[in-house]
C-alpha cells in the first residue's frame, strides 16, 4: 500500500520533530561510543529499532514481504547503513556540534539530486532557503573563532562529511520508496537491513563488544527515540514536502545539537553563534511557508 499524501503543515511539523530527536542524538552518540564501537552500535541501533518498527507493522498487518526481494530497498538500507557507519566512525574524533553541521551538508547535494534525477524544479526561493539555512548553520558552528574548523581531524571531518553525501543519496531514495509502497513498511526493512548489511563490519571495530550500563542506555535511546520514533515522524513528513524541503528542516538538528551541548556545558554561544540560530530558525520557517506553496 503507497503512502497517502498528508498536508504540508502536519509534515512540516512531523519532520520538526523528527529533527528535535535528532538533534539529541549527537551528544548521546559522543557519549555511547566511548564504550561501544562504530560498527556495534549502528548495528545495535537499527536492531533495536527495526524491531519495534517490524513489530507495529506485523501488529497493523502492514509489512510487505515482498520488499525484501527488491534491489532497491536493499540499495536504499546501505545508504543509510554506510551514513550512519560513517558518521559514528568520524563521531570518535569529531565533536558533536561540528558533526552535525557536516552530515547536514547533505541539504545541498539533495537539492541537486532532485533536480537531476527527479525532475523537480526547486524555485529561487528555496534555492535562497538553503543558503541562508547553511549560512546560519556555519556561523552557529565556528562562531567567534574560524580557527575551529581546523581543530577536528581531517579523517573525521572526511568521513562525517560522507555521511551527508550517502544521507542525500537514501533522502532521495527513500522519497521515491514511499511514494510507490507504505511508508511503514520501508521503513522496518530498511532498518532490519541495515542492521544485517553492517554485521560483517563488526570485525574492524577498535573496540570489542561488551555490555556496559552506559553503553545499553545509549544503544536503547538510539534504538528506540532517534530510530524508530524519529524515523516514523520523518518518513510520514516526506508524504507532504519534497526531499529538498525536508533536508534543509532537519539543518533545526544542528540548533538544538548545539543547544544541548551549552546544556551539558561542552559549549558557549557568543554573539555569531546568536546570529548564526537567528537565520537558522529563519530559514526553517522560511521554508515551512513555502512548502504550503506550489513550487515556483
Amino acid at each position: 500500500m503507497a503512502g497517502q499524501p498528508v498536508r504540508p503543515g502536519a509534515a512540516v511539523a512531523a519532520t520538526l520533530l523528527a529533527a528535535t530527536l535528532w538533534g539529541t542524538s549527537f551528544s548521546v552518540n559522543d557519549a555511547g561510543l566511548a564504550y561501544v564501537g562504530p560498527a556495534a552500535f549502528v548495528v545495535l541501533r537499527f536492531a533495536v529499532g527495526g524491531a519495534l518498527v517490524v513489530a507495529v507493522g506485523a501488529a497493523l498487518g502492514r509489512l510487505d514481504l515482498k520488499l525484501l526481494r527488491s534491489p532497491f530497498i536493499w540499495a536504499l538500507a546501505l545508504a543509510n547503513a554506510v551514513g550512519f557507519l560513517m558518521q559514528y566512525a568520524g563521531q570518535t574524533v569529531t565533536p558533536p556540534a561540528r558533526t552535525s553541521l557536516f552530515v547536514n551538508t547533505s541539504a545541498f547535494a539533495v537539492a541537486l539530486l532532485e533536480r537531476f534525477v527527479l525532475r523537480h524544479h526547486l524555485g529561487w526561493r528555496r534555492v535562497l532557503a538553503i543558503l541562508v539555512g547553511f549560512a546560519g548553520a556555519a556561523l552557529l558552528v565556528v562562531g567567534e573563532d574560524p580557527s575551529k574548523l581546523s581543530g577536528g581531524r581531517l579523517a573525521g571531518d572526511a568521513l562525517v562529511l560522507g555521511a551527508g553525501l550517502s544521507w542525500s543519496v537514501y533522502l532521495v531514495m527513500n522519497s521515491r520508496a514511499v511514494e510507490r509502497h507504505d511508508p511503514l513498511s520501508v521503513t522496518a526493512w530498511t532498518f532490519v537491513l541495515s542492521s544485517v548489511l553492517l554485521l560483517p563490519a563488526l570485525a574492524f571495530d577498535p573496540t570489542p563488544l561488551r555490555f556496559t550500563w552506559p553503553g545499553a542506555a545509549a544503544v536503547l535511546y538510539a534504538g528506540v527515540v532517534t530510530t524508530a520514533l524519529a524515523y516514523g515522524l520523518w518518513t510520514f513528513g516526506l508524504r507532504g514536502v519534497s526531499p529538498s524541503a525536508s533536508a534543509l528542516l532537519q539543518l533545526w538538528e544542528i540548533l538544538v545539537a548545539s543547544v544541548v551541548s551549552l546544556a551539558l556545558a561542552r559549549e558557549s554561544f557568543g554573539p555569531v553563534e546568536l546570529a548564526g540560530a537567528a537565520l537558522l530558525v529563519g530559514a526553517v520557517v522560511g521554508m515551512s511557508l513555502l512548502t504550503s506553496r506550489p513550487q515556483a
